[in-house]
């Protein structure tokens, strides 16, 4: 096994249309060092809005985006994702449902976002460059409390505003 693992990390990435011909040699640089390291993480800033629908929770700004940009993030060098963000919930549970399958499709490494609170609480793993890797991502919020959901089968009573769902995001 080599000594050398490279890990490179970049912020929010809220992409809206295709980014993959974009001729700007400082873009062409970034996407080179992207797909030069063992492992390439960025915080997908929005839902998908894919097979299960979705509407806008929150206002009339929201960040959804179409499956491709997720293509697009695998393009430029990506591999893994943050999916836990101010922006995870804008569709409601039916954008997270289908940002967890356009994500899940695509083979990324992903943490933040889960199904229910066992899967979202847990570390991703994979091996990576001959390395076992884990990441974690959460959302330091404090959102609207209608942006995150619970346990569908929780017997806890639930909070004013909280969706009673089998989705939940990191807090």
């Amino acid at each position: 096994m080599n000594d050398r693992f490279t890990l490179a990390v970049t912020g929010q990435s809220l992409i809206k249309h295709d980014i993959r011909d974009i001729p700007a040699p400082a873009f062409r640089e970034v996407q080179s060092l992207l797909r030069q390291a063992d492992l390439s993480f960025t915080n997908f800033e929005g839902t998908i809005l894919g097979r299960h629908g979705g509407w806008p929770l929150k206002g009339s700004f929201f960040g959804c985006s179409d499956p491709v940009v997720l293509d697009n993030l695998r393009a430029i060098g990506f591999r893994a994702l943050s999916l836990s963000n101010n922006h995870a919930f804008d569709l409601g549970p039916s954008g997270v449902l289908s940002t967890l399958e356009e994500v899940e499709k695509r083979g990324f490494l992903h943490a933040g976002l889960g199904r229910d609170q066992a899967q979202v609480s847990r570390a991703s793993t994979a091996t990576i460059g001959g390395r076992r890797v884990a990441i974690v991502a959460m959302d330091g919020g404090p959102g609207p409390d209608f942006m995150y959901a619970a346990d569908g089968d929780d017997n806890r009573p639930a909070r004013p505003g909280v969706n009673r769902l089998r989705l939940t995001q990191v807090l």
